[in-house]
């Protein structure tokens, strides 16, 4: 349930691609979608306490959220009026239960981060483990390292898609094709 945009690059070694030059001459590579977009209320539905970990909203968030017509609709100049400077506004994101959300970032400073559609603090470590599709028994350390790692991250269930995609439009006509 994240809006993401990324470029996968896959290489192939120079002895084995003459042979899976036919599995490669396509020039739609890219798997299909599996599913149709997940909402934050597909991902999160369940997740609805806060916790000590949690990380509450400054009081100028919290004014230009409740100055906003629709808290998911970010307007810029809000934050000009407020805080006097637009600072790392551009990286807040308002999340709303009927749509994926954006990019989970590595950082939240200053301004920076998801914020909860009804909650007055950005989403917790178990909403951004849920949007990133990491499982949830999955630890992190601590709040910090976690969204560090999840927003360095390739999230688990795009990468199983594309593993598998390789796999079967690859790799299974490769070894079919090897001679017994």
């Amino acid at each position: 349930p994240q809006s993401r945009p990324r470029l996968i690059f896959i290489g192939v070694r120079n002895d084995v691609a003459g042979a899976l030059a036919p599995a490669l001459s396509s020039t739609h590579f890219h798997p299909e979608a599996q599913t149709a977009p997940l909402t934050f209320a597909d991902a999160c539905w369940d997740l609805r306490g806060n916790t000590e970990e949690d990380r509450m909203l400054s009081a100028t968030v919290r004014e230009c959220g409740r100055a906003q017509p629709h808290k998911w609709s970010t307007h810029h100049a809000l934050y000009r009026h407020f805080k006097g400077n637009l600072a790392s506004s551009r990286n807040l994101q308002w999340a709303a239960w009927n749509s994926t959300c954006g990019t989970i970032t590595k950082s939240e400073i200053a301004l920076a981060g998801i914020v909860h559609p009804d909650r007055e603090r950005y989403i917790s470590l178990e909403e951004a483990k849920r949007i990133a599709s990491f499982p949830d028994p999955f630890t992190f350390t601590n709040r910090k390292r976690g969204l560090e790692r999840i927003g360095n991250s390739v999230p688990p269930l795009f990468m199983r898609a594309l593993a598998r995609h390789i796999d079967t439009r690859i790799l299974q006509p490769y070894i079919r094709s090897i001679p017994e």
